[in-house]
């Protein structure tokens, strides 16, 4: 799970300035932002309900079948509706979540992000002086398996935001095969798209982010499916790698999805 913040330490960076951001918070070759316009109205994400995946995998519609693999293969991302998860339960994860990012500094720290690791509570690991760094701090922790947990960040979070978060990771966990990232995208060798998040900034509003994320078994292998390639005669495009050195290989990427797509694709000559 992460909880990210659009000012975190940051936030008591932010305090103190004035007119001028840190250089190394600059991205000055990020893809240009859309902006809408009565005549360029903003794209739609698609809708999927989750009905109709019940449907799906009860029954043989090709129909339905087609229309989610369509909008796998164009877009990469939809928005799930008729879930039954409780809104309040969301309402109340979001509201610990921003307690949690407003406590004084020294009790977050309890839970920093230590060397080596990324898990715990800071910013963007920085593995170069010329590395940019997200205008955010965050904070990622794994909560299961269970054996893979940080003694020193769930069990020890205050109570109302433990018992939030198992609430609100129980009832997320139930859709993870509707999940769309990477792993679907080098498992499908590529046919189904792979996209990078971007978020709606706001100039006087601090903005919350709660994601999570669903990974295979860290013992399994990820990699284009053998299936798959069996089936269409086509070569890998991606490598095979064990799913723990896939995410370690990926944070040491400093967290830069697409540059890890390609860090990892196989090229002429390889095998």
């Amino acid at each position: 799970m992460v909880f990210s913040k659009s000012q975190g330490n940051v936030q008591e960076l932010a305090k103190e300035l004035k007119l001028e951001v840190p250089h190394c918070y600059v991205q000055e070759h990020r893809e240009p932002t859309f902006v809408s316009n009565s005549r360029s109205p903003l794209f739609s994400i698609p809708l999927v309900d989750m009905n109709d995946i019940i449907k799906i995998l009860g029954s043989n519609d090709k129909d339905q079948l087609k229309n989610l693999c369509t909008t796998c293969q164009e877009w990469g991302i939809f928005q799930l509706v008729n879930h039954g998860v409780d809104k309040m339960l969301v309402k109340k994860m979001k509201e610990e979540v921003v307690k949690f990012f407003n406590t004084p500094a020294e009790q977050k720290l309890k839970y920093k992000l230590m060397p080596g690791d990324h898990q715990g509570y800071g910013q963007t690991p920085v593995h170069s002086q010329d590395q940019k760094i997200d205008w955010a701090d965050r904070f990622y922790m794994i909560t299961n398996p269970v054996h893979r947990r940080k003694s020193n960040l769930l069990p020890e979070f205050p109570t109302t935001l433990r018992c939030s978060n198992y609430q609100f990771h129980c009832l997320y966990s139930l859709f993870s095969c509707t999940c769309l990232c990477m792993y679907s995208h080098i498992m499908s060798n590529g046919v189904y798209n792979s996209i990078e998040d971007r978020a709606t900034v706001n100039s006087v509003k601090e903005r919350i982010s709660l994601a999570m994320f669903f990974n295979p078994k860290l013992e399994s292998d990820v990699g284009p499916a053998k299936s798959l390639l069996t089936n269409t005669g086509n070569p890998p495009l991606y490598k095979t790698l064990v799913t723990e050195q896939y995410l370690k290989d990926f944070f040491s990427r400093k967290l830069n999805g697409k540059a890890f797509l390609e860090k990892i694709k196989i090229k002429n000559g390889e095998t």
